[in-house]
């Protein structure tokens, strides 16, 4: 199995940060500033085990990422999280093939879309 994790997002910092943590857990970060640079390194690197895909970013965003892999063949074998900092009020579902499955608090598959709410911040 790959141990490599492509990151997909525009904030710079945001995706060095990412890449530090996957390296220190012994992953290879491939990383990508929008969704187009993502596709390319699709035909150029090792199969990644799992895309950590920005929910909103200029141009394509996660939504023609999602769409332009729905259209490969392999497209099943694809392990995507979305991510992202906006209220869950403020996200529309792309629309995709399959329904999305997301992890609960527990970790549990739960097969529907959860968003993190600023009131349901832990202490700090």
């Amino acid at each position: 199995m790959s141990r490599t994790v492509l990151v997909v997002d525009d904030d710079l910092d945001l995706r060095v940060a990412l890449e530090e943590v996957l390296t220190d857990a012994g992953y290879h970060a491939v990383l990508a500033q929008s969704a187009e640079h993502a596709l390319q390194l699709l035909d150029t690197v090792s199969r990644p085990c799992l895309v950590l895909l920005d929910y909103a970013m200029p141009g394509a965003g996660a939504e023609g990422f999602l769409s332009a892999i729905q259209e490969r063949a392999d497209a099943e074998s694809f392990s995507v999280v979305l991510m992202t900092g906006r209220p869950a009020q403020r996200l529309k579902m792309p629309r995709l093939a399959a329904p999305p499955r997301s992890l609960g608090r527990a970790g549990a598959p739960s097969g529907s879309w959860k968003g993190w709410e600023p009131a349901e911040r832990g202490p700090a």
